[in-house]
């Protein structure tokens, strides 16, 4: 049934109106409008009054307000409308490819790798999922680390997981579903595995664990080859930040990260500095993104965050096709 109210010179206002209008709304990133997309839910006009939801890919979405500001703008405009009230909602989408079987109820796996070891891989992961789920979204994060892993660190975590029947319960730290290898044998202990022993141990751990959303591994080419989609590159210590003058220099060049983006096409994310304060916080099992959400480096890594969000709301409405070489 459709809902609709007079304006002050006897116009009828319905819901067709409004939907004509809110089609002036763009989401930048899908290149389509918000009613095409359907993110338009629960629409209702009721004396002067329009509210509906507005139910977008991702919790954390870099352009949420914009498009809630808009909408509320161009509804407010219509005769007859002199409140609108809009709830933002969020609803993530299954990538096409994905198992559905092997990891019931996890919608997207994002991989965060690079080339080479030391780079920070963990301290991104970490951060990204840290803002993802302080976002709104609910993340898993698997560390795929099987020689030296970090994260249990970051996350303040050491005590292994409980078990129920043959399936891992992941710990849960900063918003997180979490489990390592770090987690499952001493610190002090050497790992000599190789091989087969390796690949069983991150099988156990992405397939023998209750997981609540997404996940970490590695590495560029191999994603190439096996064309798993890209969602973009970082380039972390891009710069350093004097902890006394704040003063910012490149001491391992800059804007490789934006020149191999540019040079394969893909997305650049952004640069995260080398900063005292993201170290600090990771060896008090604290993120940055959480304990210091508002300095350079918390915002930086927020802004990543959303920008992977997007490109993975990008991605679900596109099917690639996952295949070995």
């Amino acid at each position: 049934m459709a809902f609709w109210n007079k304006d002050e010179k006897g116009v009828a206002l319905d819901e067709e109106q409004v939907l004509n209008v809110l089609k002036k709304v763009q989401d930048p990133d899908l290149r389509k409008d918000i009613v095409s997309l359907g993110f338009i839910r629960n629409l209702k006009v009721d004396n002067g009054t329009v509210a509906f939801d507005l139910n977008l890919t991702t919790p954390a979405c870099p352009v949420k307000d914009q498009m809630r500001d808009e909408a509320v703008a161009l509804v407010k405009a219509l005769p007859g409308v002199q409140n609108v009230e809009i709830k933002m909602t969020s609803e993530v989408r299954q990538a096409p490819q994905l198992d559905k079987s092997a990891l019931k109820g996890v919608r997207n796996i994002v991989a965060v790798g690079s080339g080479k070891g030391g780079v920070g891989k963990s301290t991104m992961a970490v951060n990204i999922a840290a803002s993802l789920g302080a976002a709104g979204a609910r993340v898993g994060l698997l560390d795929g680390d099987i020689y030296g892993p970090t994260t249990p660190i970051m996350l303040g975590l050491d005590l292994p997981p409980k078990s129920v029947g043959n399936r891992m319960i992941p710990q849960e730290a900063a918003g997180l579903k979490f489990i390592s290898m770090g987690l499952l044998v001493k610190s002090e202990q050497p790992l000599i595995w190789r091989g087969p022993m390796a690949h069983k141990a991150l099988q156990q751990c992405l397939f023998d664990v209750d997981w609540g959303l997404r996940i970490s591994m590695k590495t560029l080419r191999m994603f190439q080859q096996t064309r798993v989609p890209i969602l973009g590159i970082i380039e972390n210590m891009s710069y350093y930040i004097c902890p006394h003058c704040n003063s910012q220099d490149h001491i391992f060049g800059h804007g490789g990260g934006r020149r191999a983006a540019e040079q394969l096409g893909i997305p650049f994310l952004g640069e995260v500095p080398l900063d005292l304060a993201i170290r600090t916080q990771s060896d008090i099992g604290s993120p940055i993104v959480l304990a210091q959400p508002s300095s350079p480096s918390g915002r930086m890594l927020r802004e990543i965050a959303e920008r992977v969000a997007a490109q993975i709301s990008i991605r679900s409405y596109e099917t690639p096709v996952l295949e070995v070489e």
